[in-house]
């Protein structure tokens, strides 16, 4: 049976369940050579605009935005990464934001 880490850092208990709450950050590990991290986002800014935005460099396999303010792109090749990171960073987005796009690090934990 495996077993979640316990989150060490709270001590909580899950609310629906009365056990400890696991952590939360290892529960997904993402290909972090097929996956772009993307900064300065607008507030308003949705999962389908990514979506459209970045599915010309290739298949877009997730988009997690986190905070409304940067996201993790996931692609199913390294190539749509390397586009995606020389066709997007440094550009302007859908409300005049300038985007950071690039390669994630080498261990992307993320839920």
């Amino acid at each position: 049976m495996d077993e979640k880490p316990v989150d060490s850092r709270s001590g909580s208990k899950d609310k629906m369940t009365d056990e400890p709450r696991r952590s939360r950050s290892r529960e997904k590990f993402h290909d972090t050579q097929k996956q772009v991290y993307v900064r300065g986002l607008d507030r308003d800014t949705k999962d389908r605009d990514l979506e459209e935005a970045f599915g010309k460099f290739g298949r877009v396999l997730s988009v997690d935005i986190k905070h409304n303010r940067y996201a993790f792109i996931d692609f199913d090749t390294e190539e749509a990464v390397q586009k995606a990171v020389e066709g997007m960073d440094g550009k302007k987005f859908i409300n005049g934001e300038v985007l950071n796009v690039q390669r994630s690090s080498k261990y992307s934990f993320h839920d």
